[in-house]
């Protein structure tokens, strides 16, 4: 006999073949069967993390990504909204000042690593800018 389980969304018993694997669901399976869950996960799953880090929506943010064309504010290469399946994307990262908490925009993995390495400080910033131009 085939293992079954209720759907906590539609409330009907289905094989547990109509369930994603979750090996720390009941039954290795998500309470949610595959035909109720949102289409985009993964775009789910990103709005509610900027949601809890950032106090931000997920309309607010898609709004900041189309705002930028979908590109780093910076060095305006592509970003993603969130990483596909294969991990392999640069996904948008918001970029807000650790003193006040305020978000000021999307950048590439490297451009928000490279700000926060210089630990925020223009005048850091600067010197290094200098330190290039003179090296070259």
């Amino acid at each position: 006999m085939a293992l079954v389980k209720q759907c906590k969304t539609c409330e009907t018993t289905k094989p547990i073949s109509d369930f994603a694997k979750n090996p720390t669901g009941i039954h290795g399976v998500r309470g949610t069967c595959k035909e109720c869950r949102p289409k985009d996960t993964r775009l789910t799953i990103r709005g509610r993390n900027v949601k809890w880090r950032y106090g931000i929506e997920l309309d607010d943010f898609v709004s900041m990504y189309e705002d930028q064309g979908g590109k780093c504010a910076i060095c305006r290469i592509e970003v993603d909204l969130y990483a596909p399946e294969d991990r392999k994307a640069n996904v948008a990262h918001i970029d807000h000042c650790h003193t006040t908490g305020k978000i000021r925009a999307l950048l590439c993995h490297q451009c928000n690593v490279g700000i926060g390495a210089f630990r925020e400080d223009t005048e850091v910033l600067e010197k290094a800018i200098q330190y290039i131009k003179d090296h070259s």
